[in-house]
């Protein structure tokens, strides 16, 4: 992060007057220790309609989503907070509509597929942020022109309507 911050100052300094600079990144970064397939402990008990991805685990049925609350209990298992149906809605995906429940990962974990173990070391020290709330990215826009603001967190998609309003062309 310090080396990224001198490079972009460096980069300022040498900026040619009336221009600006825009940093922004896809996604943020979480450190993962435990990697959980949430999916195989299901099957050992029967239930076979778990669907997981790295930042969450939705239960299209209720019996699922019970597994899921019971199986949130034992800390073993990184299932972190239930995500409301509210913010589900905000976030569109490739997800079931309407399902029972959907959970994220607590701190350090990450859902996926495993080689024959439930719990295990990932194979990476780290994973892109995961589920939209702990989704963060940078945007920093810079320039002599630009005035200075702290913004709140906004959706990824409306950058492209930021840098158009600072260049001044319509979006």
């Amino acid at each position: 992060m310090e080396r990224a911050d001198e490079l972009i100052g460096q980069i300022l300094s040498v900026m040619p007057a009336g221009s600006a600079m825009a940093v922004v990144s896809d996604h943020g970064f979480e450190k993962v220790n435990t990697t959980v397939d949430l999916v195989s402990l299901a099957k050992q008990q029967g239930i076979t309609t778990l669907i997981q991805g790295g930042g969450i685990v939705v239960a299209p049925d209720e019996r699922a989503a019970e597994f899921l609350r019971q199986t949130a209990k034992d800390s073993r298992y990184g299932i972190g907070r239930e995500i409301g149906k509210d913010e589900l809605a905000k976030f569109p995906s490739s997800l079931p509509p309407n399902p029972a429940a959907a959970f994220e990962p607590a701190d350090g974990f990450m859902f996926s597929a495993s080689k024959g173990e439930v719990i295990s070391h990932p194979e990476e020290i780290g994973n892109h942020g995961h589920w939209p709330m702990r989704y963060r990215a940078v945007f920093i826009l810079w320039g002599k022109s630009i005035q200075h603001e702290t913004l709140p967190e906004f959706s990824m998609k409306e950058i492209a309507g930021k840098f158009a309003g600072i260049m001044g062309v319509s979006f």
